[in-house]
């Protein structure tokens, strides 16, 4: 999976917005209001990465907790590297827990806003999701879904007292799939 990042893409779009303004305004005395620009596209930035939680935490510089976040982008996760936490803001991404070992328990979450998420699992495996929506929808392994509230579906042959694999699924102004291969 390659790792890309915004700030340079808006950067340089802010550069080319600035000389475009300065040349704008020299030639033909039209005024671009740059700095209110710039203003709101690094309030737009601040906002992306608060509602993705992009940020890695540390602890003692030690990182502890990873999260995979894919803003305006179309991305497969690496299924042998399966991560605690996904996210996917204004894009759309891929991940197979199907051949995930049934070993020990595992808690995945899924968090997208304003995009499309698509997960694989084994629906003979001790799964669970616990998923919220919000003017979203989320489609389960037996096909059904639901826009708003919250949900909790398990596999047909579920069972409390075997490892369990519980994704957790939050869902704004987007989609989330869940669907079952063997």
């Amino acid at each position: 999976m390659k790792s890309n990042s915004i700030f340079p893409f808006l950067l340089g779009a802010f550069l080319i917005v600035l000389g475009a303004a300065f040349f704008a305004e020299e030639i033909w005395h039209f005024h671009i209001p740059v700095f209110k620009l710039a203003l709101g596209l690094a309030l737009m930035f601040l906002g992306l990465r608060l509602i993705s939680n992009k940020q890695e935490y540390s602890r003692c510089g030690h990182r502890f907790h990873h999260r995979h976040t894919e803003f305006f982008s179309n991305t497969n996760f690496d299924p042998a590297n399966i991560q605690p936490e996904y996210s996917v803001v204004f894009g759309s991404s891929m991940v197979d827990f199907s051949k995930l070992p049934g070993d020990e328990n595992r808690n995945v979450e899924i968090k997208c806003v304003f995009g499309d998420f698509k997960a694989r699992i084994n629906p003979n495996s001790n799964v669970q999701i616990i998923s919220k929506a919000a003017f979203g929808s989320i489609e389960f392994p037996d096909f059904s879904s639901y826009a708003f509230g919250d949900h909790l579906w398990r596999s047909s042959n579920f069972d409390p007292k075997q490892p369990i694999l519980t994704i957790r699924a939050e869902v704004a102004f987007g989609s989330i799939k869940i669907y079952g291969m063997v």
